[in-house]
């Protein structure tokens, strides 16, 4: 499937930007003919040689290490180097990005349900997109 926040499109009327959404909860990220985020809702695909889909937020600090700020109860804003945690005030919901580790983590019962690996040049890509991407509800 090919979508963009809550339009689906046919292969050959694709927009500038877009998610590629495969039935195994993978999905690619995609700007301009180029893959931008790939992101995994199972487990088996490992980064920082031992994060995934599963792993709890006290291995993904160990591994990535500590944020620069923790904001605790509210809105994620999705800035890189924070930890959101319990987002909303819904607790054990965190969100964990770090750029210069090519990661960005959701966090559901303190364990990672999605994990999307970043290029280099994502935060630049973002703060251009003109809309948010949808974001699976893993």
């Amino acid at each position: 499937m090919y979508c963009w926040g809550d339009d689906a499109f046919q292969k050959g009327n694709l927009p500038r930007q877009y998610i590629l959404s495969y039935p195994d909860r993978f999905d690619i990220f995609m700007r301009d003919g180029k893959i931008i985020e790939l992101r995994y809702y199972n487990p088996g695909y490992i980064v920082q040689e031992s994060l995934q889909v599963g792993s709890s937020l006290e291995d993904v600090l160990k591994v990535l290490g500590p944020p620069v700020e923790t904001i605790e109860g509210k809105k994620n804003e999705f800035k890189d180097g924070i930890l959101y945690k319990d987002i909303d005030g819904m607790k054990g919901n965190c969100y964990y990005g770090r750029v210069d580790k090519g990661v960005r983590l959701f966090i559901k019962d303190n364990k990672v349900v999605a994990l999307y690996v970043t290029g280099s040049n994502y935060q630049q890509i973002v703060k251009s997109a003109t809309t948010k991407p949808r974001q699976h509800s893993p």
